[in-house]
C-alpha cells in the first residue's frame, strides 16, 4: 500500500493529525513514484470515507498545483489486429451459449442505490446521439428494431453479431462497430454487454450504475477489462467493452484435476488477479463482486478482471452459493461462495472483501474444491469449518491462506500486496533448495544419510510447528515460555536451509508488526518502536521489512507530533462545544442586539480555534437574519423610531451584513410608503370636510333662496332669514358672490315695500287744520310699528343699513 493511502487510512481512524498527513501528501508529490491523477483519486476516495472537507481540500489544493505526471504505460499483450484490442469470443465449437459457471441472476429491489437518490446525475459519456434523461425508464421509447437480439443496431453504430454469455445482469455480444468500419479499422470488433429489462423498474439503479460504469472506465490496467462506454438505446441499457478471446477462470477451474493445479502455475494466475484488484484499491474502486465468473484468461496467458465497480453488497441468504445475487433497486450484488461476512451484514465496501474472494479462488486453483464446499463464509463461521490444508502447498503458503481467508475482517490480510508477499514464494528460495538439494547429494554420496534423516525428520517438522504456535497464541518472546524468537533462534541454527524458516521469520516479523501498530493505535509510541525493532531482528525478507519501515515512518510521525495532535484533539473538542454553545444561544437569543452580542463573541473564539468551520460564516448570517426579521417586523407595526434604532446597534456588530442591509432598505420603503400614506389620508379627509362644509353651506343657501322666494316680512320670517344669512355667513368669506347678492336682493325688497306702503300724493291742496290734523292721525297703537329686522325702533333705512353693515356699522 502506497505511504500516502497509508497515511489516509490512519488519519480517517483518528492516529495521524491533519500536519502529518499534508506532510505526506507533499513527500508523496515530491518522491513522484504515482500519478498525480492516482493521488487525487485517493484524496477523493477517502473524501467519500468521511474525511472532513477542510482538511480533502487542502490536499486537492496541493495536488492540484502540482504538474501532471504518468505511470509508465503499463505492457499490453499483443494486439491481435489493427484495431489495439484483444478479441474475446466463444470456442468455435461452442453450442449455443450457456449460463457460465457463476451467472449472473437478479432479485427484486428493496430499495434505492446507496448514494444514488432520484437527483443524481450519471458519469458516464454517451455515444453516438445524446441520450435523453435516465430517471423516468416507463418514459423510455422502445429502439426502432425492439428488444435487442442479434442484428440488432444500437445508437446506429453497434452491430450486435452473436450472444458470447448470458447472466442475470444481462447478456454479452460479439458486436462490430460501424464507426471504425467507416476507418477502414481491420478489427472493428469489441464486446456489447445488454442489461436485462429488469432494470427499467428501478430507474435509481441505472443511474449509480452509470457513475460506477464511470469509475470503471478509469482503470487502465494490462489486467483489467477495458470499459469503454455506459449508455442506452431507447429502453436497452448497454456497456461497451474490448473484446477478448479466451476462456473464464471458471471454465478453467472446472477443467481442473481433483488435486487441483500446480501451486507455480496457480500462483502465477493469482498475481495477475492481484495486479488488477491492487490496481483498482489504488484508484478507489473495490469490485465487491470477485469470483472465478469475473476473470478472464486470453489465449496468450494474461488474466483481465471484469465488472469492476458494478457490484455492491447486499445480504441474500440461502441462494446457490456460485450465482450472484443482484439487486438493481439497491444496486447490490454478491457471489455467496466468494462474499466476505461483512457484505452479507450488509456494511460498506471494503478491499478485504476482495482479498477474501481472492483467497477462495486461490485456495479453489491450488486443492481444485472451495475451501468451505461452497458454503458462504457466515455459514461457514457459524458451523467452526475451516478448511483442509492442500497437499502440495507450502506451510508458509497456507499460513498465507489461512490469513486472508479469516472471517473477521479485522483479522483478515489487510491489503492484496501483502497476501501476494505472504502467498508468492520469498526470492531466493529456488536458490536455497538448490543449495540444500546439492548438501543433500554431497551428504548421501558421502555416506552422511543421518543428516537428511535429520533434517527431514518428525522432530524438526514438531519444532517448526511448535513455533507457528508459539507465533499464532502471541508467545513472541521472553519471559513467555517456548517463545517464538527463542524457537525461531534454535532453528535458526539447526535448520539453516530448510525453505519453511524464512516463511517462519516472516510470519514472526509480521506478528511484531500487528503488535506495533495496535501499540501505535494506543499512542504507546515506545512500545511500538520495541515491536518494530523486535520484527527487523526476526530477519524476514525485503517485503515484510518494508513494512515494518513503513509502520517506523508512521510511529516517529505520530511521536513527534503528538503534542500537536493533543493540541489538536483539544481544539477540535473545543470547537465542539462553541459550536453546541451557539445552537442553544440561538435559540434562545432574543432579538435584540444586546442578544446578538455574546453568540458573535462565541464565533470570533471559534474562528481562533477552528478558522476554516462553516459555521463563522453560517453563524454571523443566522444571527444577521435574525436581528434583521426584527427590524422588518418593528417597521411592519410603523414603530420606525424603535426599528432604526434596532438596526443602527445591529449594523454596529454586523457591518458587513448585506441582509442587514435589506432590512435597512426595507425599513426606508415602509416608512416612505407610510408617510405617503398618511398624506394621502389627510388629503382624503380635508377634501371630506371641503364637501361636508359645501353641503351645509348649500343647504342654507337654499332656505335663504326659499324665504326671500316668499317674502312675509314677520317678524318670524325676518328672524329665519337673518339666522340661516349668519349661518352662511360663517362658513364662507365676506365677499362671496352669493352673500353679496343676497344682501343686494333683500335691500331691494324692503325698498320695495316701503314703496309700497308710501300714500299716494294728494291732487288738490286743502288745508286742514291742526287740530283735523292730529284728528286724522290714527291711535297711538295704530302709529306704533313692528320692529325691523335689524331690532326693535329701527326704521327701514336702518333695516338696510344693518343688512348693508352686518349690525356692526360698517358698511360692507
Amino acid at each position: 500500500m502506497h505511504p500516502f493511502q497509508t497515511a489516509l487510512n490512519e488519519h480517517l481512524q483518528g492516529r495521524l493529525p491533519e500536519a502529518t498527513l499534508l506532510d505526506s501528501c507533499d513527500a508523496a508529490l515530491a518522491a513522484g513514484d504515482l500519478p498525480v491523477d492516482e493521488l487525487r483519486a485517493m484524496a477523493d476516495a477517502a473524501r467519500s470515507e468521511g474525511l472532513d472537507p477542510a482538511v480533502h481540500a487542502a490536499l486537492r489544493e496541493r495536488i492540484d498545483a502540482a504538474p501532471e505526471t504518468s505511470a509508465p504505460a503499463p505492457a499490453m499483450p499483443p494486439a491481435t489486429g489493427d484495431g489495439g484490442e484483444t478479441r474475446l469470443q466463444s470456442p468455435p465449437a461452442a453450442a449455443p451459449p450457456a449460463e457460465t459457471h457463476e451467472p449472473t441472476r437478479l432479485a427484486p429491489g428493496a430499495g434505492p442505490a446507496s448514494g444514488a437518490g432520484p437527483g443524481a446525475t450519471g458519469a458516464g459519456n454517451t455515444t453516438g446521439g445524446a441520450s435523453s434523461g435516465w430517471t423516468n425508464p416507463a418514459d423510455w421509447e422502445e429502439s426502432p428494431g425492439g428488444p435487442a437480439r442479434p442484428g440488432s443496431v444500437l445508437k446506429d453504430r453497434f452491430v450486435l453479431e452473436s450472444i458470447i454469455a448470458r447472466g442475470g445482469m444481462g447478456v454479452v455480444y460479439k458486436a462490430r462497430d460501424l464507426r471504425k468500419e467507416e476507418a477502414h479499422d481491420r478489427n472493428p470488433y469489441l464486446a456489447v454487454k445488454v442489461l436485462t429489462e429488469d432494470f427499467r423498474r428501478h430507474p435509481d439503479a441505472f443511474i449509480a450504475l452509470q457513475r460506477e460504469a464511470k469509475k470503471a472506465q478509469s482503470l487502465a490496467h494490462p489486467n483489467v477489462v477495458t470499459v469503454y462506454d455506459f449508455d442506452r438505446d431507447g429502453r436497452t441499457v448497454f456497456m461497451t467493452m474490448e473484446l477478448l478471446e479466451g476462456e473464464s477462470l471458471s471454465q478453467v477451474l472446472k477443467q481442473l484435476p481433483p488435486g487441483g493445479m500446480e501451486p507455480k502455475k496457480a500462483i502465477e494466475l493469482v498475481d495477475g488477479m492481484a495486479e488488477a484488484l491492487a490496481y483498482a484499491h489504488r484508484k478507489g474502486i473495490v469490485h465487491s463482486d470477485f469470483k472465478p465468473g469475473n476473470v478472464f484468461i486470453t489465449r496468450e496467458g494474461v488474466v483481465k478482471v471484469l465488472d469492476f465497480g458494478i457490484a455492491r453488497a447486499v445480504k441474500r441468504p440461502g441462494h446457490e452459493q456460485d450465482v450472484t445475487l443482484f439487486d438493481p433497486g439497491s444496486l447490490g450484488a454478491l457471489t455467496p461462495g466468494y462474499a466476505s461476512c461483512e457484505m452479507f451484514e450488509g456494511e460498506e465496501p471494503d478491499p478485504r472483501d476482495d482479498i477474501y474472494g481472492l483467497a477462495c479462488v486461490a485456495y479453489e486453483l491450488v486443492a481444485g474444491r472451495h475451501p468451505f464446499n461452497r458454503l458462504t463464509a457466515v455459514q461457514a463461521r457459524d458451523n467452526r469449518i475451516t478448511p483442509q490444508t492442500p497437499k502440495r502447498l507450502g506451510r508458509g503458503q497456507w499460513r498465507a491462506l489461512q490469513h486472508a481467508l479469516a472471517f473477521k475482517r479485522g483479522e483478515r490480510t489487510p491489503s492484496v500486496e501483502q497476501f501476494m508477499a505472504e502467498l508468492r514464494p520469498p526470492k531466493g528460495r529456488r536458490l536455497l533448495a538448490a543449495l540444500a538439494a546439492v548438501i543433500v547429494i554431497a551428504a548421501l554420496a558421502g555416506g552422511g544419510g543421518y543428516l537428511w534423516n535429520r533434517m527431514q525428520g518428525e522432530r524438526l517438522d514438531a519444532r517448526f510447528a511448535a513455533l507457528e504456535a508459539a507465533i499464532g497464541a502471541d508467545r513472541l518472546a521472553p519471559p513467555a515460555e517456548d517463545n517464538a524468537a527463542a524457537l525461531l533462534a534454535a532453528l535458526a541454527a539447526d535448520a539453516a536451509g530448510d525453505p519453511r524458516l524464512e516463511q517462519a521469520r516472516a510470519n514472526l516479523a509480521l506478528a511484531y508488526l500487528r503488535h506495533a501498530r495496535a501499540a501505535r493505535a494506543e499512542g504507546e509510541w515506545a512500545a511500538a518502536r520495541a515491536q518494530v525493532e523486535a520484527g527487523r531482528e526476526a530477519g524476514a525478507g525485503a517485503a515484510v521489512n518494508d513494512a515494518l519501515d513503513a509502520e517506523l515512518a508512521l510511529i516517529e510521525a505520530g511521536e513527534s507530533n503528538a503534542d500537536r495532535f493533543a493540541e489538536q484533539r483539544a481544539r477540535e473538542a473545543r470547537a465542539a462545544g462553541l459550536r453546541e454553545q451557539f445552537a442553544a444561544g440561538m435559540e434562545a437569543m432574543p432579538p435584540t442586539a444586546e442578544g446578538a452580542a455574546p453568540l458573535l463573541d462565541l464565533l470570533r473564539e471559534l474562528g481562533q480555534v477552528a478558522p476554516t468551520d462553516p459555521l463563522l460564516v453560517e453563524g454571523r448570517r443566522q444571527v444577521a437574519e435574525r436581528l434583521a426579521g426584527a427590524v422588518e417586523a418593528l417597521a411592519a407595526e410603523g414603530q420606525w423610531d424603535a426599528g432604526e434604532s434596532l438596526l443602527a446597534e445591529s449594523l454596529r456588530l454586523l457591518p458587513e451584513s448585506e441582509r442587514l442591509g435589506a432590512a435597512r432598505d426595507t425599513l426606508e420603503q415602509a416608512r416612505e410608503q407610510a408617510t405617503a400614506a398618511e398624506r394621502e389620508r389627510q388629503r382624503q379627509a380635508e377634501a371630506e370636510r371641503q364637501r361636508q362644509l359645501a353641503a351645509q353651506v348649500n343647504q342654507h343657501q337654499r332656505a335663504v333662496d326659499a324665504l326671500l322666494a316668499k317674502p312675509t316680512f314677520s317678524p318670524q320670517w325676518e328672524q329665519q332669514v337673518r339666522g340661516e344669512l349668519a349661518a352662511v355667513e360663517r362658513l364662507v368669506p365676506a365677499d362671496d358672490p352669493w352673500l353679496v347678492q343676497t344682501r343686494t336682493r333683500l335691500n331691494e325688497l324692503y325698498r320695495s315695500r316701503q314703496q309700497a306702503q308710501q300714500p299716494p300724493p294728494s291732487r288738490t291742496t286743502t288745508t286742514t287744520p291742526p287740530t283735523q290734523q292730529r284728528s286724522r292721525q290714527p291711535p297711538p297703537q295704530q302709529q306704533q310699528q313692528r320692529p325691523p329686522p335689524g331690532g326693535v325702533g329701527m326704521d327701514l333705512d336702518q333695516i338696510l343699513k344693518e343688512f348693508e353693515t352686518g349690525g356692526s356699522g360698517e358698511v360692507r
